[in-house]
């Protein structure tokens, strides 16, 4: 089963890519785990000082039910509720999210944010749920050669291709190294080959 998650790690780092990747993980198979995930990005409804979230209108629209169908729906189904960018210091979104919460009995967290030294994470800060910190770390490139070495679906040929290719184009785009973002790359020339 799932845990409560809170990802943290400093901006660019791959927290959003994670998210989005789990995101279509879970909607592929939504019937087998009786789960329906939902993201929300909370730097940008944020912007608007008088936002309100209403999970059950959002979800009542994006699965085309009415309200009463989809408090039935979610009776038996899983929300996994997927916060990006979310602010701890803000007290209108925490408190929303917590009045959100408590309307899905069945709702996990995973969650994107920057732990500051000025505002540090509370554990329960989201509706009374444990959190389980994971923290965004750089790699280096020898980490990142077993990671290919153990990727599967790649033969060696490729493995090898794909570390010059993240070695490339991560130092080019100046994207960080860590085990999410080269893990997405590693994926994505999967699909795609």
């Amino acid at each position: 089963d799932l845990n409560d998650i809170v990802l943290f790690g400093l901006n660019k780092c791959g927290k959003t890519s994670l998210l989005y990747r789990i995101l279509l993980s879970t909607m592929e198979s939504m019937k087998n785990l009786k789960t329906i995930p939902y993201y929300l990005n909370c730097k940008e409804i944020s912007k608007d000082t008088d936002f309100t979230i209403d999970l059950e209108q959002a979800l009542s629209r994006g699965l085309h039910l009415n309200r009463r169908d989809t408090q039935t729906l979610f009776k038996g189904t899983k929300l996994l509720l997927l916060l990006d960018d979310f602010d701890a210091s803000n007290s209108n979104l925490v408190a929303q999210i917590n009045a959100q919460a408590d309307l899905f009995p069945n709702i996990r967290f995973i969650i994107t944010a920057e732990e500051t030294l000025s505002g540090a994470f509370d554990d329960s800060i989201i509706a009374g749920h444990a959190l389980t910190k994971l923290y965004f770390h750089t790699i280096t490139t020898n980490e990142i050669h077993q990671l290919t070495l153990r990727w599967p679906g790649l033969d060696m040929k490729q493995k090898r291709v794909a570390e010059e290719k993240i070695a490339q184009i991560f130092r080019q785009m100046h994207i960080p190294f860590n085990y999410w973002t080269a893990s997405l790359f590693l994926w994505i020339l999967k699909k795609t080959s």
